[in-house]
């Protein structure tokens, strides 16, 4: 069995945690905030430990207990019937079922170890029933020796949400100032009368609240670790089905497994409908920390059901009934338009053929899988390609017990044999390698950024902005701009005239890349270029060019342009 290790930003994380009675664990999302909380109370060493969170990730947070601290006792509190807690390592309930009065008694009765509150700003008005039963007067907060929150909200856009978590878990950094809302909301959130009413949406005096949050917030985007994690990140996320549900199908599918492939079929697609629900739950919550989100499916109407269910976030929708030339108005939409903030797509017709998604998102949801893990792959693929500034995090949604979980084991059989069988070829793997280091943004960015990249740095992100063709030639005979300090070499002569710019050739060399659709061939060219500058000149980027060698360099990278020809 591979051991499973933290990246290092994961074990600041641990270490961070185990610091503080009370914190705010604000990873991005993919970046392992669950993992990082449970290794924390490992590390302390606690038992009776209390996890609310949203109740689409309630076996999740089992799976991973299992997954990082083997052999501890775990139970899922479900539904709103009385029962019995039981003593166990970690107890897991969802926030809606704080509201039942005998489970609620039960919770306040006991002293906690650590109390994890998971997507916390699910805790964000004051005002709200479940946030008075954690925070209000003696809420579940109350109980617990170490209070931890958890999400990957960009907190400081609204950071009225903020002051709810402030108060009741540090008040002293609020007093005596800002301990009112009123006061916080005019400091910190811009806020003031209008003609609808008290505005406390905004944001201000941003520099004075990160130094309140000194010490309770600890925050990490995805560019901050770019270097640490791996291109593609993978997480299975189990959905609680309903029983009766369940046992219909699971009924059905044994008669059928064997039997004809169109029963078979009809069990996948009312599997896929069951759980409709629970996926754009879950996608709603992600959308609370991604901007935009790639949702595949299989059937039809599942995808219509979460059209209608999805509604508010404008979805673009490409399926096999989809006109070609709608697909790429689908596709610009889905770029181009910030309401448009999820895309769902037909595995088969959508995993093939669709080019842009990786510009502006780094997240893909199966709602459904295929059983070819090759119409995966394709899939994925849409964000996964050049383009792509960040790792990719791939989710499948399946249902506890159900249909999915046979196509999930089915998939993966599948894949080892295919690999065994199939080796990628040298091409494919440097197509592969290229992707996935040598060209994190798009290729019609500079050389000098293609230069960073090769080398392992990472690139600011990109606006998104079509490819410039390339300026028609004038009679003029200055090329270059007007010479100034940041465009001279010290070591070298100001060029004449007639002579091409350091500047001119940085644009020359990136429209005749972009022009190259092979991008093994691109990949080959840039490469020779980054050693043809280290070997000739010394230099790892053309700002660095003294300005007399521009035509000489021109010279050599028209011979490597034919070379590989």
């Amino acid at each position: 069995m591979v051991k499973l290790k933290p990246y290092p930003f994961q074990i600041e994380a641990i270490d961070w945690l185990t610091k503080r009675r009370t914190g705010l664990l604000a990873l991005d999302m993919g970046l392992g905030k669950t993992m990082a909380s449970i290794l924390a109370v490992k590390k302390l060493g606690l038992q009776n430990n209390l996890i609310i969170c949203p109740a689409t990730v309630k076996i999740q947070w089992q799976r991973e207990i299992e997954k990082w601290w083997p052999g501890r006792t775990t139970h899922i509190i479900e539904g709103r019937k009385k029962q019995e807690i039981p003593r166990v390592d970690f107890v897991i309930i969802n926030y809606d079922l704080l509201l039942a009065k005998h489970t609620f008694l039960q919770l306040i009765r006991r002293k906690w170890g650590v109390l994890v509150l998971d997507e916390a700003h699910y805790l964000k008005t004051s005002s709200a029933k479940r946030t008075k039963a954690v925070y209000y007067p003696k809420g579940v907060a109350s109980t617990a020796n170490y209070v931890w929150l958890l999400t990957g909200t960009p907190v400081l856009n609204r950071p009225i949400e903020l002051f709810t978590h402030l108060k009741a878990l540090v008040p002293d950094t609020l007093a005596p100032k800002y301990y009112s809302r009123y006061d916080f909301a005019q400091k910190f959130c811009d806020a003031r009368e209008t003609k609808w009413g008290w505005d406390e949406s905004g944001a201000s005096n941003l520099e004075e609240l990160s130094g309140l949050l000194d010490g309770f917030m600890l925050r990490r985007l995805k560019k901050d670790v770019l270097k640490q994690l791996p291109d593609k990140t993978y997480q299975t996320v189990v959905l609680k089905g309903n029983a009766n549900d369940i046992e219909k199908e699971r009924e059905a599918y044994g008669k059928t497994k064997e039997s004809i492939l169109g029963e078979l079929a009809s069990i996948r697609r009312t599997n896929g409908c069951n759980k409709i629900s629970q996926v754009t739950e879950h996608v709603e919550n992600v959308l609370r920390e991604k901007r935009k989100i790639v949702i595949f499916a299989y059937h039809r109407d599942v995808i219509n059901g979460l059209r209608e269910a999805l509604n508010t976030y404008n979805p673009a929708i490409i399926t096999g009934s989809t006109a070609s030339k709608q697909r790429q108005k689908e596709v610009d939409r889905f770029r181009n338009e910030s309401n448009c903030r999820v895309f769902i797509g037909q595995i088969e017709a959508a995993g093939t053929g669709v080019d842009g998604l990786q510009d502006v998102c780094d997240t893909v949801i199966f709602a459904e899988m295929s059983y070819v893990p090759g119409q995966i792959h394709q899939a994925i693929d849409r964000c996964h390609r050049i383009g792509q500034t960040c790792p990719v995090l791939v989710q499948f949604l399946v249902l506890e017990g159900s249909i999915d979980e046979d196509i999930a084991k089915t998939v993966s059989r599948k894949e080892k044999i295919i690999k065994q069988i199939v080796k990628p070829t040298a091409t494919q793997q440097k197509e592969k390698d290229m992707s996935m280091e040598s060209e994190l943004g798009r290729i019609a960015d500079s050389l000098e950024r293609i230069e960073a990249r090769m080398a392992g740095s990472v690139a600011p992100p990109v606006m998104d902005e079509p490819i410039k063709p390339a300026p028609k030639k004038r009679k003029s005979t200055k090329l270059g701009p007007a010479v100034t300090p940041e465009n001279v070499s010290n070591e070298g002569n100001i060029a004449v005239e007639q002579s091409m710019s350091a500047e001119n050739f940085l644009k020359s060399c990136n429209e005749q890349l972009v022009a190259i659709k092979d991008f093994s061939r691109r990949g080959h060219i840039v490469k020779k270029l980054k050693e043809m500058f280290q070997a000739d000149y010394g230099i790892k980027s053309l700002k660095e060019l003294p300005s007399g060698k521009v035509e000489e360099c021109k010279v050599k990278f028209d011979a490597i342009l034919e070379e590989v020809r």
